[in-house]
Order: C-alpha cells, then structure tokens, then sequence
C-alpha cells in the first residue's frame, strides 16, 4: 500500500471557499467590531446584545429548517 493509496482525494468547490471566506470574515469581524464597541458602551450592554442576536438567529433557524426545540426536565 503506498502513500497515495491513503490519501483522500480533496475536491473543494468554489461555493466551499466562498463559505469559508465568509466564515472568517464573520469571525474576524466579531473581535474588530467588539474591540470598537467597548469604546462607545459598556460590557454588559455588549454581552447582552450578542447573546439576544444569537438566541433570535438560532429561533430564525429552528423556524426555516422545521426544527423543534427539546425541552427537559430540570432535576
């Protein structure tokens, strides 16, 4: 068996990239734009708003993909 036979053949797609791209760009740009805000207010307030937009796009996608949110039980 040589070293080509163990090799997975990769085949990245433009889309692939694309998405990529886009991922760091929204990656990068929460420590740019984090790094701006805590100039103009305070932490808390920060914190808050990222945590509100997360929960309202993880709602938007449970909503589009028909999702449902498992409740449990707290002990």
């Amino acid at each position: 068996m040589t070293q080509s036979d163990t090799t997975p053949e990769l085949n990245v797609s433009t889309k692939d990239w694309l998405l990529i791209v886009l991922l760091s760009m929204i990656w990068g740009g929460s420590f740019l734009f984090g790094r701006i805000l805590m100039i103009e207010w305070p932490p808390f307030t920060i914190v808050f708003l990222r945590v509100f937009l997360a929960a309202i796009a993880l709602w938007v996608f449970l909503l589009f993909t028909s999702r449902k949110f498992q409740k449990t039980k707290s002990y």
